[in-house]
């Protein structure tokens, strides 16, 4: 996968953190300054793995979708807004709350990790991810 198809990466860090609940160092890990080396990488401050491209990547969203699980979070399944349109509808529901967190994007994946962190900063009083910020 080039880094043409890694997605949002912001969004990626953002879920890695908050959805999956692990830490991210940014660099890519030669140097002193590595937070200033090009390119920069997102990576699992634990393991030195990459950040995975959970907002493009059919296989790495499956773990948000296992982390929400293991949160209480009910996802409904990503679908297509109408049949001549390429945004994508996706949510989370929890319980007796019968509340569903969506996001409207232009990839499953993408709205998959969007509902998730809309979702998970409920609770945090967190802010909306609506409006294009991770």
């Amino acid at each position: 996968m080039g880094d043409d198809d890694r997605g949002d990466r912001r969004l990626n860090v953002a879920v890695h953190e908050e959805v999956l609940g692990r830490d991210v160092r940014i660099g890519d890990g030669t140097g002193p300054n590595q937070e200033f080396t090009l390119p920069v990488i997102a990576r699992d401050a634990e393991s030195g793995d990459r950040v995975p491209a959970y907002s493009s990547d059919d296989g790495a969203v499956r773990r948000v979708v296992d982390a929400m699980r293991r949160r209480g979070w009910v996802l409904e399944e990503p679908r297509r807004e109408g049949r001549e349109t390429t945004q994508w509808a996706a949510g989370f529901h929890r319980g007796d709350e019968s509340v569903v967190y969506t996001a409207r994007t232009e990839s499953a994946p993408e709205s998959v990790c969007r509902a998730a962190l809309r979702a998970v900063r409920s609770g945090e009083g967190g802010t909306d991810i609506g409006d294009g910020r991770p």
